[in-house]
């Protein structure tokens, strides 16, 4: 049997596709959900995959679970979608994992397409291609990162990109603060909890891609969603800052250093 991990939020779409696959060699694994899809994908080793790319009411997207099959090991992936324009909002986010064939998500769509679609998408399991990786303890997606918790490095978790408090380097290792007060995180343990990734604080800031994460110092970060910047003066006229990051979990002070004061200035003068 060949194992399909089937991600759609549409139920009776979904229920079109599982018919469509009885008395053929595929076996249709649902998911409705990003994370559900992403952790089925771990625990399944699914061989091909069809992705809905928009999944509403899911904390990421079908292009973020895209992106970390491809990082963590391709398999032949469609998109199921209505937008398979180049003028779509997707478009150019879609292309970028390469998928193998884009499922239409329409009312005419029949029996024999669907199993013609599936047929075309087991075709490319004997196709090697190569990806770019990265490495094991972090994954970029559009959505946010998966990241490996500090006592279980064989897991990867979801971190959206807001949730980040503030960042350190310590030693080569950067460590991740997360706000711990975000429903469903069971991962966040202690109110000290962060997450350890061996990359240097200027890579962590690039892959992260966000103006909420600024960096403020030569070994700290800040989510300026988090953080209040408060300007002070010396007795001999001159001006330094502090960043008072506080959230459900973290209250913290940072002296900002001397060669980002002109980054706290600009923020603070929008």
């Amino acid at each position: 049997m060949i194992k399909v991990l089937l991600v759609e939020d549409d139920g009776l779409f979904s229920q079109r596709i599982i018919d469509a696959a009885v008395g053929t060699d595929y076996n249709i694994i649902v998911c409705n959900n990003g994370l559900d899809a992403i952790h089925c994908y771990d625990n399944e080793s699914p061989d091909i995959a069809l992705i809905d790319i928009e999944l509403e009411n899911s904390p990421i997207n079908g292009i973020s679970v895209a992106e970390y099959i491809v990082h963590k090991g391709r398999i032949p992936l469609g998109f199921i979608t209505r937008h398979v324009s180049e003028k779509s909002v997707y478009y150019n986010q879609a292309r970028r994992v390469f998928p193998n064939l884009y499922f239409p998500k329409t009312a005419a769509i029949d029996t024999l397409s669907i199993r013609h679609i599936l047929d075309e998408l087991g075709r490319f399991r004997t196709i090697a291609r190569r990806f770019p990786r990265e490495s094991g303890d972090i994954i970029t997606t559009n959505s946010g990162l998966f990241v490996s918790p500090t006592r279980d490095k064989d897991q990867l978790v979801f971190l959206a990109r807001e949730e980040i408090v503030y960042i350190t380097i310590s030693n080569g290792f950067c460590k991740i603060y997360p706000d711990t007060n975000i429903p469903g995180k069971e991962y966040y343990k202690h109110k000290e909890y962060y997450f350890l990734v061996k990359k240097d604080l200027q890579a962590v800031i690039d892959i992260l891609s966000t103006p909420l994460v600024v960096q403020i110092h030569r070994s700290h970060a800040v989510n300026i969603k988090f953080t209040v910047f408060e300007p002070v003066a010396t007795i001999w006229r001159k001006y330094y800052y502090l960043a008072h990051v506080h959230s459900s979990n973290i209250k913290t002070t940072i002296k900002v250093g001397d060669s980002f004061k002109s980054i706290v200035r600009e923020y603070l003068g929008k």
